[in-house]
């Protein structure tokens, strides 16, 4: 939790072939990457609430005039916001924040939309916060965990 709070220190993505077979090139952009993260890192130091590698941005607000928000088990708030770091599903050797999102579907108005985006543009949006998750997972499947 406190090299996340404090920025990233080093090489602190797991690479599945374990290697540094990039050369300078790629040394040269992962330090330009980790120094990307580290600014976004910064620029959210003043949020409210921290846990290991999960910081919520927003607790969001409890949903009064539809009953989509809620099923017997979850509330989703809407407004919650939250940023984690794992691997980027574009490059999984490198590491990517992402920005989880409980809105109001602009389409139903009564409905919540998650969505999930990285901070290089790669995005989910769908209609339960499980089909958001089974979309990040077909593309990082096999990952270990980003540190």
């Amino acid at each position: 939790m406190l090299r996340l709070r404090d920025g990233i220190e080093g090489n602190d993505c797991d690479s599945e072939n374990g290697g540094d077979e990039g050369g300078e090139e790629s040394a040269e952009e992962e330090r330009v990457g980790n120094k990307e993260i580290r600014r976004k890192l910064e620029d959210l130091k003043t949020s409210p609430f921290e846990g290991g590698d999960l910081r919520i941005i927003s607790l969001g607000k409890i949903v009064k005039d539809s009953d989509n928000f809620q099923n017997k088990i979850f509330i989703w708030l809407e407004g919650y916001t939250a940023v984690r770091k794992y691997h980027s599903l574009t490059d999984p050797s490198v590491c990517a924040l992402y920005k989880m999102e409980v809105l109001r579907d602009a389409d139903s108005r009564t409905k919540p939309l998650f969505r999930v985006t990285s901070d290089n543009g790669e995005e989910f949006k769908e209609s339960t916060p499980f089909a958001c998750l089974l979309a990040g997972i077909r593309y990082t499947k096999g990952l270990g965990k980003c540190k």
